[in-house]
């Protein structure tokens, strides 16, 4: 790239910055206010004598971010959301250029699909609202979105070097809330069974990525907690280490030849199938709270969340993917996205009350997480359709 080109860019995010600084359009609400003293806790305390918030109730990235504003003389960093905000338009743009660029679709209508995304983004009223909440939630969508398309190109142009920026986007999305870890624990295992890493490239990159998580989550479940906002006691936490440990043994013992093709080609199928089995049991055991969930879950999507005709849309879309050619690594976007929605409901078991059809509600928040994925699927397949009519007409003047 050229130089000129990298000075116009941080020069641009830079004034971007400062604008921001200057014009505040952060909107706040009582969970900000936690965050923001969880921020105030870490530049004084570090990680010890937690006041109203701690890890055991938010993720510990953006109130570790927000805690630099302490030492700027500052309340809170005013451009951190928007900034995260332009920097995901940029890497959603890339990744689709790129992910395009694949089926071989031409520049001009790469261009044009690019465009449509972008407005698709910033109409959206929920996603629109999350460019100035001072929340967890964008930046978790950033980072999951990263991680899982990063790691999906690696499969596609066969480079390695992809995997260290999706490790490092896994890394991010952990540590943005609490609930994250889960997510990840089952894309990695979908994962696995599409991209197709050696027994060497599993550990090299999943092994940091599932350390952390043991590491952080045994640190939590030894901190000196108990403010009123607490989700994870020590026995979850510990939980949570537990499994990924676990997780990390099958990694390890990945080597035999009847783990990697009976387990490892099969992990996604087995995974989807555990879910269903499990959400039955859920059902069966809590059937109105599960009803509940499902009801709200459902009505945020479609009418009450603010995602405006975004679900209607992308339900259409899925309901056409299903009889039209599908395009190389598709399985992934058909087993995931289903899966995430999989596993909101089985977090909401565990809740004391079932989720709200408001658009604050966390469940409907963290649908935030997933939709950059579905929209994604829904131009690729635009994109893949374009890439057949070029071969068609291609192979027809031929």
């Amino acid at each position: 790239m050229e130089r000129w080109v990298v000075s116009a860019i941080f020069v641009s995010f830079l004034l971007f910055i400062i604008l921001f600084t200057k014009i505040n359009y952060s909107t706040p609400t009582q969970d900000s206010l936690f965050l923001l003293v969880m921020a105030q806790n870490i530049s004084k305390n570090g990680l010890d004598n937690w006041v109203i918030a701690s890890p055991a109730s938010w993720g510990i990235f953006l109130p570790i971010i927000q805690s630099i504003s302490s030492f700027l003389g500052e309340d809170y960093l005013r451009s951190l959301m928007p900034t995260f905000a332009l920097s995901f338009l940029c890497l959603f743009s890339y990744m689709l250029w790129k992910f395009s660029t694949s089926m071989g679709v031409e520049i001009r209508k790469k261009i044009v699909i690019i465009i449509i995304s972008l407005f698709v983004l910033i109409t959206t009223p929920l996603f629109l609202l999350n460019f100035f909440y001072i929340h967890t939630n964008l930046i978790s969508s950033v980072f999951f979105f990263a991680a899982l398309t990063t790691f999906s190109m690696s499969s596609i142009e066969k480079e390695k070097n992809w995997l260290v920026f999706s490790m490092l986007a896994f890394w991010g999305f952990n540590l943005s809330r609490i609930e994250n870890p889960i997510f990840t624990l089952v894309y990695f295992g979908m994962s696995l069974s599409f991209n197709k890493l050696s027994y060497k490239s599993r550990l090299i990159y999943l092994t940091p990525t599932i350390l952390m998580v043991i590491f952080w989550y045994f640190s939590i479940a030894r901190m000196n907690l108990g403010t009123f906002t607490d989700i994870l006691d020590s026995s979850r936490s510990s939980t949570i280490a537990l499994v990924y440990f676990l997780f990390l043994v099958a990694i390890i013992m990945s080597n035999f030849k009847w783990v990697e093709k009976r387990l490892l080609k099969n992990l996604n199928s087995l995974l989807f199938i555990s879910l269903i089995f499990l959400l039955a049991w859920m059902f069966n055991e809590k059937p109105q709270h599960m009803t509940a969930n499902l009801i709200g879950v459902l009505k945020n999507l479609f009418i009450t969340g603010s995602w405006g005709a975004f679900w209607y849309l992308f339900l259409l879309s899925f309901l056409i993917s299903i009889i039209t050619p599908p395009f190389h690594y598709e399985g992934l976007f058909k087993f995931g996205i289903p899966v995430y929605f999989m596993c909101l409901l089985v977090l909401g078991f565990i809740r004391k009350l079932p989720y709200h059809d408001i658009w604050s509600d966390s469940a409907n928040r963290m649908v935030i997480n997933i939709m950059p994925i579905a929209l994604l699927y829904m131009q690729l397949k635009i994109s893949s359709n374009f890439a057949s009519l070029n071969n068609h007409t291609i192979g027809t003047s031929l």
